[in-house]
């Protein structure tokens, strides 16, 4: 009977020494294909350019701050909301303008914002909005 007992609890300390290694393998796994998925690897638009400012072109001004909101100005219409990046972190799509601009999605470039289909071409004979640059 003691033996019986004595062979019980080894086998229930193995199996909780294999639950807790395959816990801490899932665990590894599992944080590792979060950040692959999560975080581009090297220079992108969003990590390399100084992105946030203002942009213009003609009657259109789009203002990005950094902690990924806007306000658009089209005309005499203003915008304001919230905007995020593709997975490449190269482009930028502005929520709630529907029917209010020509598009809603822009490249990120070096100064300026491309403006792009939904396909993600850039429009045909569209100019790209420059960023204003204020020197002080």
């Amino acid at each position: 009977m003691v033996l019986l007992k004595f062979f019980t609890n080894i086998l229930k300390l193995y199996y909780i020494n294999i639950m807790k290694r395959i816990t801490f393998i899932l665990t590894i796994l599992m944080l590792t294909f979060i950040s692959c998925t999560t975080v581009p690897i090297g220079d992108t638009s969003r990590n390399a350019l100084d992105w946030p400012g203002t942009y213009r072109h003609d009657e259109m001004t789009i203002i990005l701050k950094d902690n990924n909101t806007y306000r658009a100005r089209i005309n005499e219409v203003e915008i304001r909301s919230t905007f995020h990046w593709d997975r490449k972190g190269r482009t930028i799509c502005l929520e709630h303008l529907q029917g209010k601009m020509p598009c809603k999605k822009f490249l990120v470039g070096e100064n300026k914002l491309i403006p792009l289909k939904n396909s993600g071409r850039p429009l045909k004979d569209a100019e790209p909005l420059m960023k204003v640059i204020i020197k002080r």
